[in-house]
């Protein structure tokens, strides 16, 4: 049981690490941004690729983390083409262009790298902790994803900058009246979205290979993580990510998947209930 619980918390935080981008998008820029999950795979892509053709471990992490600011910038330029609009025309054409992009960015990668499957498990190193055998290579995925969350959120919560991101996603008009520069905290915060979704995709492939095609999956499982959340809730996004983490690891092994991603579902509409949309800022 142990082993599950250990696998529920890497994986809810790599879920939060990924949906906490998808929220604050949402509350910088209100476009609903449906490429975010191809950020994961652009990442693992380009980390796979480079491993195969036998570039050094660092170089090709550093690389697949710097390539997702490109696809952060195709981002950020939907959102600005769109700033013209009322918030409700705004929401509608983004989630239509960031689709466009994620099916451009979805086809290209599945179609040009079909072979890329990315993974770094820890071989079949265990754990012995007590009665309980623990895989290494989640306890490793587990503390990266925690120190990942760990320092967004000093940035977030403890920096001029992250102060002019919370002023921005609370009133993005008194905010600019109050002298920040609304459209530079709105690239740099897009670009890091972004750059921790990317790493929570290599950080992913400590415990499962995370293949080309998975990208509109994995931005579905960041929406509903989102929306359980609140949807404009930075806290609530990285605790609806760490239950629904643990209810997908503990009812795949006991019901299996179909089962698992109904009570998923049903997980994330009663967080919602509990928290409500946009109450729980923060």
């Amino acid at each position: 049981m142990l082993d599950l619980l250990v696998d529920g918390l890497s994986n809810g935080l790599q879920l939060s690490l990924i949906a906490v981008g998808m929220t604050v998008v949402h509350g910088i820029a209100g476009v609903l941004n449906l490429s975010h999950g191809e950020a994961v795979v652009v990442a693992t892509v380009t980390a796979s690729v480079l491993l195969s053709l036998g570039a050094p471990l660092p170089l090709a992490l550093l690389v697949a983390l710097c390539v997702t600011l490109p696809v952060g910038l195709a981002v950020w330029a939907i959102t600005r083409s769109l700033s013209g609009f009322d918030e409700r025309t705004r929401g509608v054409l983004g989630l239509v262009m960031t689709l466009g992009l994620a099916l451009a960015l979805h086809g290209s990668l599945v179609y040009l790298f079909p072979a890329a499957n990315y993974s770094l498990v820890l071989g079949t190193l265990q754990l012995e902790l007590g009665n309980f055998v623990v895989r290494s290579s989640s306890l490793v995925a587990l503390a990266l994803s925690a120190a990942a969350l760990a320092f967004l959120y000093l940035v977030l919560g403890w920096t001029r900058f992250g102060r002019s991101v919370r002023a921005t996603f609370q009133n993005r008009d008194l905010a600019e009246a109050m002298g920040i520069d609304v459209e530079r905290i709105a690239l740099m915060t897009v670009l890091l979205a972004s750059f921790f979704a990317g790493l929570s995709g290599l950080i992913r492939g400590l415990t499962v290979p995370v293949e080309p095609s998975r990208g509109m999956e994995l931005t579905v499982l960041s929406l509903v993580v989102s929306v359980a959340g609140g949807m404009r809730s930075i806290p609530g996004t990285a605790v609806a990510g760490l239950v629904l983490g643990l209810v997908n690891s503990f009812l795949a092994f006991f019901v299996g998947t179909y089962l698992t991603y109904l009570a998923v579902l049903l997980s994330a509409a009663i967080l919602l209930r509990l928290t409500g949309a946009g109450r729980w800022t923060g």
